[in-house]
């Protein structure tokens, strides 16, 4: 009574198992089984597996070739464990099998199967693996570097957008372990060091680079964002952004707008003044008849015509400049004789350096060709000699040179006038600093080195001064002997 009590409880144990629980024989006869298993068993092959009946009763082929091979080899001593895979309608279609040996007195007489249902974790498992896959393909796909680094700063993970900026960058093959700041030079390495202890000690921000490549300028918003588990934070996800065009498209709107107001600037001040000048002439000369002494007939006109080259030649940069900036101004580039070019540049400011007792000296050889465009190269030296001008002390010298050397034609134009410090010919050489009044309470509006210095690029040539304070300036140009 004991015993029955006690293989119907041990039955109960197995029915009421959450496993498919079945035994066999050597004869592959199944010795015990559970409802789950019978069940089973019924719903895929038809009938019931129960004590006496063969455990590959009606199993079809592949199925029975491939499970008599994984019984017989449990008869053989071996354990098996495996996942199998079902395309069978009312039972579990992942499952995860072991088989183990039954022995007594050292020989198999069977073997005991169990069988789970791990069809929710297979499936849970494969929509992460898809998931993952989806994630991995958005973090290669992304045109922007993605990465991450430990609080060591050694590189935890990254894409492939990030491998190949660095080796542009820095020519370093990039490995996930690598100590990252380690592999940049410095002033970056400190930099770099600074953000990402930041990001450590808790701050989410964001940075603007900008960098050239092929000297195209590049914009890229960098995020850190601190990496945190259970409270702590272990390390910094970094992600980049190439704001490139955003950026471009401010930078261009304020140079519209400080070209815009620039422009007025220069209407409403540099243009007024001299015109001002010539109607106040025009009226003096209407009001007496034209009735004056000859010393101040002279003086008046001279007054006029001083004015009316002012305007002239700002009307001219005005027109260059605009055409500059809309790419309309095209280079029509012939053999120029050197000695002629600079008479022809110079002859409308001629007067105003004698009105200033300025002398002027030309340092050019005879039969010297130049090969660029007349328009521009004449409007280079006549704006540079302008300025030579403008900024001598009256009696004092400007000398005016061109000279073939072994990379091209140099153009020179030298005062010994009150010259500049390093920061402000800096300053002005970048286009920071507006103009002065010169020697002679002359204003200027600053246009016409713009010009000169957009002229000079049209030739793929290259522009810089020279000046020290008290001695005068000399402003440079080079162009290619053969354009």
């Amino acid at each position: 009574m004991a015993a029955t009590s006690s293989l119907k409880a041990l039955i109960d144990q197995i029915n009421h198992s959450k496993d498919r629980l079945w035994s066999f024989d050597r004869n592959l006869i199944c010795t015990v089984t559970n409802n789950l298993m019978a069940n089973d068993y019924k719903t895929a092959f038809g009938i019931k597996l129960e004590p006496g009946v063969s455990v590959l009763q009606n199993v079809p082929e592949p199925i029975y070739s491939v499970w008599y091979e994984r019984y017989t080899s449990v008869i053989n001593g071996e354990l098996q464990t495996f996942q199998e895979y079902f395309q069978i309608e009312g039972v579990p279609s992942y499952v995860e099998v072991t088989i183990v040996p039954i022995e007594e007195d050292g020989e198999v007489i069977g073997g005991v199967c169990t069988s789970r249902d791990v069809t929710k974790r297979v499936q849970a498992q494969m929509s992460w693996h898809k998931s993952e896959a989806q994630l991995v393909a958005q973090f290669e796909n992304t045109k922007d570097s993605i990465w991450s680094v430990d609080a060591d700063y050694c590189l935890l993970t990254m894409n492939s957008i990030l491998y190949q900026n660095f080796k542009i960058a820095f020519g370093v093959d990039l490995t996930v372990g690598d100590c990252i700041i380690d592999l940049i030079p410095e002033p970056l390495r400190t930099l770099w060091k600074s953000r990402y202890d930041r990001a450590l000690k808790g701050e989410n921000f964001q940075e603007i680079d900008h960098f050239e490549i092929e000297n195209i300028p590049q914009y890229v918003e960098v995020l850190f964002n601190p990496i945190k588990v259970e409270d702590q934070i272990i390390g910094v996800a970094c992600f980049t952004k190439d704001i490139t065009a955003i950026k471009i498209s401010e930078l261009e709107a304020k140079e519209a707008s400080d070209t815009k107001d620039r422009l007025f600037s220069i209407i409403g001040h540099d243009l007024k003044g001299p015109v001002g000048n010539i109607r106040e002439m025009a009226k003096l000369l209407e009001s007496n008849g034209g009735s004056f002494d000859q010393d101040t007939s002279l003086n008046m006109i001279r007054h006029i015509r001083e004015s009316s080259e002012k305007v002239f030649t700002l009307l001219e940069n005005l027109l260059n400049w605009s055409l500059t900036l809309q790419g309309k101004f095209k280079l029509d580039k012939k053999e120029l004789d050197a000695e002629a070019l600079i008479a022809e540049s110079i002859a409308p400011y001629k007067e105003v350096a004698k009105s200033k007792k300025i002398d002027t000296q030309i340092d050019v050889v005879k039969g010297l060709m130049v090969n660029g465009d007349l328009r521009a190269l004449s409007s280079i030296l006549s704006n540079l000699f302008s300025n030579a001008i403008k900024f001598t002390l009256p009696g004092g010298e400007v000398e005016m040179s061109i000279k073939k050397d072994s990379e091209g034609i140099v153009f020179a134009v030298k005062d010994n006038g009150q010259g500049m410090s390093n920061e402000r010919l800096e300053s002005i050489i970048n286009n920071e600093a507006r103009s002065t009044e010169g020697t002679g309470n002359e204003r200027g509006t600053g246009l016409g080195l713009s010009l000169c210095k957009e002229f000079v690029r049209l030739h793929d040539g290259q522009f810089w001064a020279e000046s020290k304070e008290g001695e005068g300036s000399t402003f440079y140009f080079k162009i290619p002997c053969n354009i």
